[in-house]
């Protein structure tokens, strides 16, 4: 994707919470190159308190939040009231369980099982 079809503001943010990030890793490495794509800034989080603390440091950025599904059932309910969180997306591999727990939450946009259908659902949030 060209650079013009990206989301370039420099007012936006995704953080990506994955307990089992490794910058080594082939998959890691696609998927933060398939991110970029979309957005400019991506910032990946192991824990659910550094997911926290970028988002209270985010300084007025909007933030889109990719989390792990046994990540996200801790997270979403301490987040999900931040200004500055615009949209959650739960990355799973198991759909119709998942979806169960996120109907309760506005923000949460789509429970995904490829980093395709996230970034195609951040591309459509931009426009």
């Amino acid at each position: 994707m060209s650079r013009k079809g990206r989301y370039t503001a420099e007012t936006h943010v995704v953080l990506w919470l994955n307990e089992n990030i490794d910058p080594t890793n082939d998959d890691y490495q696609n998927t933060i190159a398939r991110l970029h794509d979309v957005v400019n800034e991506v910032e990946p989080c192991r824990t659910v308190e550094e997911c926290i603390q970028h988002l209270h440091e985010s300084n007025q950025q909007t933030a889109f939040v990719i989390s792990s599904e046994s990540l996200g059932q801790h997270l979403v309910p301490v987040i999900h009231d931040i200004p500055e969180l615009d949209a959650i997306y739960i990355f799973c591999n198991n759909k119709p369980r998942d979806e169960e727990w996120t109907e309760n939450w506005r923000k949460i946009k789509g429970v995904n099982t490829s980093i395709e259908q996230i970034c195609d659902a951040l591309q459509r949030r931009s426009r």
